[in-house]
């Protein structure tokens, strides 16, 4: 996916509500100030089937959350082109639903980064931007890809993420393996800012895995069925967990694990494309 400042190389997706959650005291500008578009197949010169739109003031606003990052306190945007602004973005998921999950990058010359995620809702032309785990707190485990959860046609969903809780109080190895959960009452709850080691719009819960799944590592297929989140590696077998039970706070999260028949496992090195 690349990034554009210009129209002309195909059309934009129509996005009425823009909510940052967690984002910045500049998220607002920021989300505002993005357009995402379908780009034409006989444009030439073209690498990617969308692109990204920033306007100025979006571009002002991601200076901001790049200096509220590091120690500088500032980027001038007198001496800091939209241009130097590097963008790149991933489609990560598209559910059956027609909800989007995009990650992006912004980066501003190799120095400070910043990773959000986009959700597009196409029903309601809508768009959401939430961060993706703040380094200081939290790491993804596996894969950076969110389960998406949609909980009924009201339009709201949670985002999954197995992840590794970095916090000095957690160091004990059974404290740092948890799932991250950006949930809507996390959103709801989260404040303009992430900053003071705050985890945003995320909810952590410690999580379990049984010991038949050591050697559990990078999961190819995840998905959500029926109150249930899985996470398919396809040379062992699922890892899957119960949504409805307890979490947050002092809970556990049990996760239990359904190994592949003998003879069926794909060997190491062995890839393939899942349709």
């Amino acid at each position: 996916m690349s990034s554009r400042s210009e129209t002309g190389q195909g059309s934009s997706a129509p996005a009425g509500r823009r909510t940052p959650y967690g984002c910045g005291a500049h998220g607002q500008a920021v989300a505002e100030g993005l357009t995402l578009y379908a780009c034409r197949a006989d444009y030439p010169g073209l690498t990617s089937r969308m692109a990204i739109g920033v306007t100025d003031a979006a571009f002002r606003g991601i200076l901001a959350e790049l200096a509220a990052g590091t120690r500088r306190g500032y980027y001038d945007d007198e001496v800091f082109r939209r241009e130097d602004l590097d963008v790149k973005g991933d489609v990560l998921t598209v559910t059956d639903r027609r909800l989007m999950v995009i990650v992006v990058r912004f980066s501003l010359q190799s120095c400070h980064e910043l990773f959000y995620y986009l959700l597009y809702d196409s029903r309601a032309a809508s768009l959401s931007m939430i961060p993706c785990l703040p380094d200081e707190r939290c790491e993804a485990s596996h894969t950076c890809m969110p389960i998406v959860v949609e909980n009924g046609g009201g339009g709201d969903y949670e985002l999954l993420l197995l992840a590794r809780d970095l916090r000095g109080e957690w160091r004990r190895p059974d404290h740092q393996d948890v799932l991250c959960a950006c949930t809507p009452d996390a959103r709801a709850a989260s404040p303009t800012s992430a900053a003071g080691g705050g985890i945003g719009p995320w909810e952590i819960t410690r999580r379990r895995f049984p010991a038949e799944a050591a050697g559990f590592s990078f999961p190819e297929v995840m998905f959500s069925y029926q109150g249930q989140a899985f996470w398919a590696d396809l040379q062992l077998g699922l890892l899957h967990c119960d949504l409805r039970g307890p979490r947050g706070g002092g809970a556990v999260v049990d996760f239990g694990f359904i190994g592949l028949p003998e003879g069926f496992e794909f060997a190491a090195g062995v890839y393939c494309k899942m349709s």
